[in-house]
């Protein structure tokens, strides 16, 4: 015959039961709400809609156009170099900024992933399809900008960064430490990374973004203040370029050139993390 169950222990039992019963149901409803919210909003983006206007147009010479789905391949980097399906670009304005063309808009994909529900043998796992977004400021360089990608920098990125190579470190110790900037080192990115560029990346509303840099174009992708962005990334572009070369950038006609070329040599451009 077993041991004799105390008063004290068959308490305690009753005790925990719920407080488990009540642990599993939160479980339960968090679960089917972070599902009912994902369908309504997506992830990766703030839950914007497409053609939803979040973008606002710096002053009304600027043009908007629900969709055009033909930026998706002119750029590269950011989050255009992560994997999806059902790709498009919602939500666009056009106009210009010192005689630069710039465009902007919202760029939309599509990605699959999987989520359970339940405990134990009530749990089960489903795969999903996840909308995912990010606001996308482009302009036209004039010229030809260094390929390069600049990220606020933290602690684990910097340390992966320096581990696989490709960060490049500009001398400035406050620049060097607020931002990681990947890309082809050279004299000429040197020169483009000046002191003027590097006073925009850390005084003007760039700071704490995410740049690329690719040739003929320029783009932030996780901003929707149109109008300062774009302001302050025509200036980098002009700022960068008149270091780099010597001469500013001639103003680029308007229109709608196809895909970035660049004398550089291709690069691997980090994901969307």
């Amino acid at each position: 015959m077993g041991p004799d169950v105390g008063f004290g222990e068959m308490s305690s039992m009753f005790t925990v039961v719920p407080i488990l019963i009540g642990v599993a149901a939160v479980l339960v409803f968090g679960s089917a709400i972070v599902r009912l919210v994902r369908g309504a909003t997506g992830r990766g983006g703030g839950g914007t809609g497409s053609g939803s206007g979040v973008l606002r147009a710096p002053d009304p010479s600027w043009q908007r156009t629900a969709r055009d789905d033909s930026l998706v391949d002119r750029y590269r980097g950011g989050p255009f170099a992560a994997d999806g399906f059902e790709r498009g670009a919602v939500d666009v304005l056009r106009g210009t900024v010192q005689g630069h063309p710039v465009t902007a808009f919202t760029y939309e994909w599509h990605t699959h992933e999987y989520e359970s529900s339940g405990i134990g043998t009530d749990s089960s796992r489903r795969r999903v399809v996840v909308r995912r977004a990010a606001p996308i400021v482009a302009v036209e360089t004039g010229g030809v900008v260094p390929r390069l990608e600049l990220k606020p920098e933290g602690v684990l990125g910097g340390l992966v960064n320096r581990v696989t190579g490709g960060e490049i470190e500009v001398g400035d110790p406050e620049v060097d430490k607020a931002w990681s900037i990947r890309g082809v080192d050279g004299e000429r990115t040197r020169r483009f990374l000046g002191p003027d560029v590097r006073g925009l990346l850390m005084s003007s509303s760039l700071r704490g973004e995410r740049i690329v840099l690719d040739g003929a174009y320029a783009f932030v992708c996780t901003s929707t203040d149109v109008a300062a962005v774009s302001r302050d990334l025509v200036a980098l572009v002009r700022s960068g370029l008149s270091a780099a070369d010597g001469v500013p950038p001639s103003s680029p006609a308007a229109g709608a050139p196809g895909r970035a070329v660049t004398d550089a040599p291709d690069w691997g451009t980090p994901g969307n993390g």
